[in-house]
């Protein structure tokens, strides 16, 4: 355990000083692809573009393929850790834990390279997951891959090292992203209204909207106004989330509607996530199999959380898939939450993590004939 633990440490911290934006991951894939080069010799990079990076394990021509996805993108927070892995990207923070996700999975590509097995593997290392939905597009370049199964891990610093979460209910809520601009009336502040008008509109609007099922918030505001001028447009950028995405995506519709009715309004959206929820037989089997491994208190009932992931497009766009998707405990202290600049895990997920995968792999391949 303690040698595999070094080596995940080791793998996490290389990532961790390399954080990248969404769709631009090039350093992290360079580094994904050379590991892979280095430590593997039967696991082949498929495919690798600004989608991201697929390698494969082929046991056998006829056998089922497990799939393992680790998301590659970082977030646009400084980091503010003193420790010897921070980020060595300026304004940029692994804040979310995805390189925690994918050390996990090329450690398990080092181990099972080497191992027989009745099953094919996939590693799909995608980019794009905090904003721009990247499952989307990847998902549609895994179409002959003939995956049956399909895994996505996620650390949780809201449960403790050892422990795992999951559910064949919905797990995490549909989101819809977009940017708004309104437009104003430009001038001079003695003679002009500023945007705070705007700004409470849009504020009543959120009070009435969010309850326990739904929420509606604003993300960034930005203007060009000056000290004396006031702006001739205001850009905002919004998320709603709610149970599914068809009612997200009406919400969305109805505020800018109703934004518009006194206002010049253009949006975008950015992106959709539809809600996950994981296959319920899988979801179960998988539940019954860390419980005999870890025991039954130790694996918890996921409830329905506002968080959100792409991962529900794979199960959406490749036929016959069945996807499970589970939280690994990461609890370090009070003060640490996902996506605040000073962001960081206990260590010791990482081997959780691993091991409940190759667990996995263990299960499925015994389980074929």
């Amino acid at each position: 355990m303690l040698e595999d633990l070094e080596e995940l440490k080791e793998i996490r911290h290389d990532l961790h000083k390399i954080p990248e934006i969404a769709m631009a991951e090039r350093k992290t894939r360079g580094y994904i692809e050379r590991y892979i080069g280095n430590n593997a010799v039967s696991t082949k990079i498929t495919h690798n573009s600004e989608l991201g990076l697929v390698a494969m394990k082929v046991n056998g021509d006829n056998y089922p393929a497990i799939a393992f996805r680790a998301e590659l993108d970082a977030l646009p927070i400084k980091d503010t850790k003193s420790v010897s892995y921070c980020s060595e990207h300026e304004g940029m923070c692994h804040a979310c834990g995805h390189d925690v996700h994918m050390a996990i999975l090329l450690k398990l590509i080092k181990f099972l390279d080497t191992e027989r097995l009745k099953v094919n593997l996939v590693y799909v290392f995608q980019a794009g997951e905090e904003v721009y939905a990247g499952a989307k597009k990847l998902s549609r370049e895994l179409t002959n891959y003939d995956i049956a199964f399909m895994y996505s891990l996620h650390i949780t610093p809201n449960l403790p090292v050892g422990y795992y979460s999951l559910s064949s209910d919905v797990m995490l809520a549909a989101a819809l992203m977009a940017e708004v601009e309104v437009k104003l009336k430009q001038g001079h502040i003695a003679e002009k209204t500023d945007f705070l008008k705007v700004l409470s509109t849009i504020e009543s609007f959120q009070k009435q909207y969010n309850n326990e099922d739904r929420i509606f918030k604003v993300t960034n505001i930005e203007t060009n106004g000056y000290y004396n001028v006031t702006p001739s447009k205001l850009k905002l950028l919004i998320n709603f989330r709610g149970v599914n995405i068809e009612e997200v995506t009406l919400d969305y519709q109805n505020f800018i509607r109703d934004l518009s009715e006194k206002l010049t309004v253009n949006s975008d959206i950015i992106s959709k996530y539809p809600a996950l929820k994981n296959d319920k037989k899988l979801s179960e089997l998988t539940r019954a199999l860390f419980e005999k491994r870890y025991g039954r208190s130790y694996v918890l009932k996921c409830p329905f959380l506002m968080s959100s992931d792409d991962f529900s497009y794979y199960g959406l766009t490749l036929e016959g898939i069945k996807t499970c998707y589970f939280f690994i405990g990461s609890y370090l202290g009070d003060d640490i939450e996902v996506h605040t600049e000073n962001f960081d895990v206990n260590e010791q997920c990482l081997y959780y993590g691993y091991d409940a995968l190759k667990t996995v792999v263990s299960f499925i391949n015994n389980k074929i004939e």
